[in-house]
């Protein structure tokens, strides 16, 4: 433990004195860039940040190893609550809850790079990302949601997200939320598949 901290002192000397040398290059994404524009009832709005997207940020192998959580979890609940029934809910992202009134969004990665992606791409990578999930409840014997038609309906006239916080529902989403999950739940074993978005 000696060795190790006498070794750190330089290391942590050198890199105070040229933060240049060791800090990561500057992302090629600004965060202005990945700004978009929503059509919500015939007008043009602009969220002040980002809107979440984890089908383009994440690579297949991070989905994958994510799925493979979202499995193991709800199995132990399963285990744990054995009398209990489940319903597996897909929440789509902030980014394809709307209408995009545009024809490409940029979008960066956490390695700082980043490229424009097509609505229609957009919307295909979502669908992929909801039929993983879909699958992950058919093994464990889960009922399953897809919340994206309920969200996109309610979205053309109203914003389901913000003001201040556009990563999360607001009192409106969770009420579209709620009103969803009732109505599948009246439906005991329902299933529902996840439904193509269409550009």
């Amino acid at each position: 433990m000696r060795r190790l901290y006498i070794t750190k002192i330089p290391w942590v000397a050198l890199r105070g004195a040229a933060p240049s040398v060791f800090d990561p290059p500057a992302p090629t994404v600004t965060a202005t860039d990945e700004l978009v524009d929503l059509r919500i009832a015939d007008k043009r709005l602009r969220p002040p940040t980002r809107l979440q997207a984890p089908p383009l940020v994440f690579d297949d192998d991070t989905l994958a190893k994510s799925q493979f959580v979202l499995e193991e979890s709800v199995r132990y609940l399963m285990h744990r609550f054995s009398a209990a029934e489940f319903l597996t809910v897909y929440i789509p992202s902030p980014l394809v809850s709307y209408r995009l009134d545009t024809a490409a969004v940029k979008v960066g990665r956490p390695d700082g790079a980043g490229r424009l992606y097509s609505v229609s791409e957009i919307y295909r990578l979502s669908d992929a990302l909801c039929n993983r999930v879909l699958a992950s409840a058919q093994r464990l014997g889960s009922d399953f949601l897809d919340l994206r038609p309920y969200v996109r309906q309610q979205s053309q006239d109203q914003t389901l997200h913000g003001p201040n916080d556009w990563n999360h529902f607001n009192r409106r989403g969770y009420e579209v939320m709620g009103k969803a999950i009732a109505g599948q739940l009246q439906e005991r074993g329902g299933r529902s598949p996840c439904e193509a978005i269409e550009p």
